[in-house]
């Protein structure tokens, strides 16, 4: 299991090295049906990734690594102020598509696709 982890903590930092993050990425499985992935909201109004595409019964991560606060909402959902250095995350449980903002004057947006069967 801790094989696993390191190949791919490994194959995501060659993602990020490649910049090939601004695509749609997969989540990894944990175990279980069980998903975790994360979205980093950055200045200028990038999400990275912009599009996640995760199984149901995910856990979605977002940290803030911009330095004003971050208020996501969804479909449903919102996260409240999310300060700089801080996280929130949501749990997708139903598939389907999931688009979300952050107001302006950041004006971020991404979407995150859930499948279905975990």
């Amino acid at each position: 299991m801790r094989r696993y982890f390191a190949v791919s903590a490994l194959v995501l930092a060659g993602l990020v090295i490649a910049g090939v993050l601004s695509r749609p990425v997969t989540s990894p499985a944990l175990g279980a049906g069980g998903w975790a992935a994360t979205v980093t909201l950055q200045a200028g109004g990038k999400v990275s990734p912009s599009k996640l595409i995760v199984g149901e019964d995910a856990w979605v991560t977002w940290v803030n690594q911009d330095t004003v606060d971050h208020t996501l909402s969804g479909d449903g959902w919102g996260s409240g102020p999310i300060k700089p250095g801080q996280s929130w995350r949501h749990l997708f449980v139903t598939s389907g598509l999931y688009p979300y903002n952050c107001p302006p004057p950041a004006d971020l947006h991404g979407t995150i696709e859930v499948l279905p069967g975990g």
